[in-house]
């Protein structure tokens, strides 16, 4: 294949080159970082089901008499699946919102006896002078659900997870959660029951709400892998058009097979509902770090509250026309380093870790937008199906949408595989594994056909056109430059707890709230007004 004739750029090396057209343009690279170790599907999956074994012994049976059902409309299901098929964000599932408080009086609680909670569950006391708490929410019919909180603070030694009777198990979820301002959402569970378990020590007082309720429909496409069911894979699986193609059904060169690992499909809330799109890990240029720094487009994710819901799924692939491999390694939450309409990108900082064997995309600054027949290559998630593969080519004579100007997007012709909803934000790259640019969209005449390459164009947002925005945080440094999401004037590298909130800052006025108070740790000194 024709990417087999660009060579990989030495790895973990930054790269600056002057090109000339008249004066000096600088063009700043990175190289991709290749993964240290490769994803165990059997490890995964042999620590989760020893963590559900273990949270369902430990479990308050008494919950299991009094779930919560969140019932969701017929209207609200159908709304869900009667939507266009472009290449966009791709609506899954429905969000409930919920105010469920959830506080723990120690008095009540008592040793070896199961008692209902006053709000949701059941919980009994431990030997050690703790408690467990255990609580059910269930939606009929749903593929799979998650929760969602606000307000949450554990002390230290309390732990909450969640878990299903098929095996699944996530957590432990502590402090303020993984964002670390007291809201979140879980990890996705299939299925139409998650439990809910709060492992609380001897201090402290555990509290937070139930704010929201997440129900995923069979739209949600990689819920029937999540679970470990270790079965033999069944053929003609595929939800997508004929166009596209399995990542797996074709040979790479060696830089663009590493970019499999940076990719992810990603599910986040927004204006109660849940969507899809796809996105992927970005190096910064400090090669003894990995910051796990991630690209989507704007139409998908531009909000905190967005960015705080996110759930990545790493390694979610299928052997060639087979269905997917089960299990995916997640993460859950984000921050907003840098947003903008223009070239359509978000750069977020995960709130967790990439998860083992997780690759790092190189970048390259150079503008290509004009450069026709430029060869680019892509690994996305259309329609939420497993890894698929693409290969587009510029084209400068495609039309172009006004919205989208040649120059901050760039425009390509389709000449292997295709793009479909739930693509949208999959970078591309060029042969040495560099992202340019990630998916907008298509722009033609007869878009809702993703397999017409003749008549629409892949249009993505340019990289080289937005790098300048982004140089602080992903160039030379190796600090991560001023990240201030909020616009408070408090950088997150100057002691800003809580990036995603402008009320928040060191300095901050720590008595808000009707009473004076209002149990958030506003001038980021730890203690939550002091």
């Amino acid at each position: 294949m024709k990417s087999g004739h660009f060579p990989l750029l030495a790895a973990l090396l930054i790269l600056f080159t002057a090109q000339f057209a008249g004066a000096a343009e600088f063009v700043a690279e990175k190289s991709i970082e290749l993964p240290s170790a490769s994803f165990n599907r059997a490890e995964h999956f042999a620590t989760m089901t020893a963590l559900q074994s273990r949270l369902s012994r430990s479990a308050v049976e008494l919950a299991y008499a009094a779930p919560l059902d969140v019932r969701v409309s017929p209207e609200r299901i159908r709304a869900v699946r009667q939507q266009a098929t472009g290449a966009q964000k791709l609506r899954v599932g429905v969000v409930t919102e919920l105010a469920i408080p959830v506080t723990f009086a120690r008095d009540r609680v008592r040793s070896g006896r199961a008692t209902l909670h006053d709000t949701v569950g059941a919980l009994h006391g431990t030997d050690d002078g703790g408690f467990e708490w255990t609580a059910v929410i269930r939606s009929p019919e749903a593929a799979a659900v998650r929760v969602g909180f606000s307000g949450f603070d554990l002390p230290d030694g309390s732990e909450l997870y969640v878990f299903t009777d098929g095996g699944m198990a996530f957590g432990p979820y502590t402090g303020r959660g993984p964002n670390g301002d007291g809201e979140f959402w879980t990890n996705t569970v299939a299925g139409s029951e998650i439990v809910m378990e709060l492992h609380a020590g001897r201090a402290g007082a555990p509290r937070f709400t139930i704010s929201a309720f997440g129900h995923l429909t069979d739209a949600f496409a990689i819920a029937g892998a999540l679970a470990p069911r270790p079965e033999a894979a069944q053929p003609n699986c595929s939800v997508n058009a004929n166009c596209v193609v399995g990542a797996n059904c074709v040979a790479t060169n060696s830089a663009v097979n590493t970019a499999k690992d940076a990719v992810a499909h990603i599910l986040f809330a927004s204006g109660g509902w849940l969507y899809i799109c796809s996105g992927g890990l970005v190096a910064d240029s400090d090669t003894g770090t990995n910051i796990p720094y991630f690209v989507t487009a704007n139409h998908c994710i531009s909000r905190a509250s967005e960015a705080s819901s996110l759930e990545t799924f790493f390694f979610y692939e299928a052997a060639c026309g087979s269905c997917p491999d089960p299990g995916a390694a997640a993460t859950t939450g984000s921050t907003i380093a840098s947003t903008s309409k223009t070239s359509d990108y978000t750069l977020l900082r995960l709130s967790q870790n990439a998860p083992s064997g997780a690759a790092f995309l190189g970048w390259s600054s150079a503008e290509i937008a004009f450069t026709n027949n430029a060869p680019l290559y892509r690994i996305s998630h259309p329609k939420g199906a497993p890894q698929s593969y693409s290969e587009q080519v510029v084209d400068t004579s495609k039309g172009v949408c006004r919205s989208w100007p040649r120059g901050n997007w760039i425009y390509s012709r389709d000449t292997l595989g295709a793009t479909e909803g739930g693509s949208s934000g999959s970078p591309v790259v060029n042969g040495s594994g560099q992202l340019v640019g990630q998916l907008s969209g298509a722009c033609g005449t007869n878009v809702n056909d993703v397999c017409d390459s003749a008549k629409n164009a892949t249009v993505d947002g340019a990289f080289a056109a937005y790098y300048p925005g982004i140089a602080a945080i992903l160039g030379p440094g190796g600090d991560g430059g001023c990240i201030d999401a909020d616009g408070d004037g408090v950088c997150a590298s100057e002691g800003d707890c809580n990036d995603n909130d402008a009320s928040i800052y060191p300095g901050a006025n720590d008595t808000k709230g009707k009473r004076g108070r209002d149990g958030i740790d506003n001038d980021c000194d730890g203690t939550p007004d002091a």
